[in-house]
């Protein structure tokens, strides 16, 4: 299943709970990639996963920046709006498995190496370790 099917799923299935916040952050995070989708002419159904994993990643960042900057009981709903974000988040890669995936791309520069990467592990990785770890083996 597409990580888009999953985020619908998600968001379909939270429409009658008690507490609103899962169905108000997954409604949020469609909406945002129906917009990204449709200026690129595409149906939200052809969302690529490493789409959705940018706008979630997007969403969390923002949200982290609004809790760095509020009390601790305005911070609440933004902390449980993150904490159903993650649930779409992949396992990062670990620093040895992205060096060990690096070793079987052939590159001359840091950007080679990211293609390289992304092709395979789109969203999977961290790509400022990354950088590090290709400049290192350069």
């Amino acid at each position: 299943m597409k990580l888009v099917e999953q985020v619908i799923a998600s968001r379909t299935a939270n429409r009658n709970a008690t507490d609103k916040t899962a169905f108000s952050i997954l409604t949020l995070l469609v909406g945002e990639l129906e917009t990204k989708l449709k200026r690129e002419g595409k149906a939200l159904t052809d969302a690529p996963d490493a789409d959705v994993l940018t706008m979630v990643k997007k969403l969390i960042k923002s949200n982290n920046e609004v809790i760095s900057l509020s009390t601790e009981a305005q911070a609440k709903k933004f902390v449980a709006e993150n904490e159903v974000l993650k649930i779409f988040l992949p396992v990062e890669m670990s620093y040895g498995e992205i060096e060990d995936a690096l070793t079987e791309c052939l590159f001359s520069n840091v950007g080679e190496a990211i293609k390289c990467l992304d092709a395979k592990y789109a969203g999977k990785y961290d790509k400022a370790v990354a950088c590090k770890i290709a400049k290192d083996l350069l």
